[in-house]
């Protein structure tokens, strides 16, 4: 395999070899154009940015998105909580009334309309948050 410079410097050869064939008055101009583009794109917030400053930065981003992820597990933990809670809640109701067929078909009825109402509702809020 060959030295990486060697490959370096072959490389700056060939460019070398295509730079001659350009006239002066281009390489001159382009250079011009280069530094004034370079001057307008400076600014005095990127000139005063350290590597200090982009390590920070990204230990603050970290933070965000660790904070994010517990936000997100949590938010699982309680929606998995509280269907658990309803499907005891409906257990306890069928076991309460078992007795009362119409009783039962009445209170199920409703609370699948609460089901169906939360699950429309949550579905909207996510797509309004996407």
């Amino acid at each position: 395999m060959p030295e990486p410079e060697a490959d370096i410097s072959k490389e700056m050869g060939e460019a070398n070899e295509v730079l001659e064939d350009i006239p002066t008055e281009v390489i001159q101009k382009t250079q011009t154009m280069m530094a004034i583009f370079g001057r307008m794109n400076s600014s005095p917030l990127a000139d005063k940015v350290t590597g200090e400053h982009i390590t920070r930065d990204q230990e603050i981003r970290e933070k965000s998105i660790a904070f994010q992820h517990k936000e997100t597990q949590t938010r699982h933990l309680l929606l998995f909580a509280g269907s658990v809670v309803a499907a005891i809640l409906v257990v306890v109701i069928l076991v309460l009334f078992r007795d009362n067929p119409n009783l039962i078909e009445k209170i199920l009825y409703a609370a699948g309309g609460v089901l169906a109402g939360g699950i429309g509702g949550y579905g909207y809020g996510k797509s309004k948050r996407d």
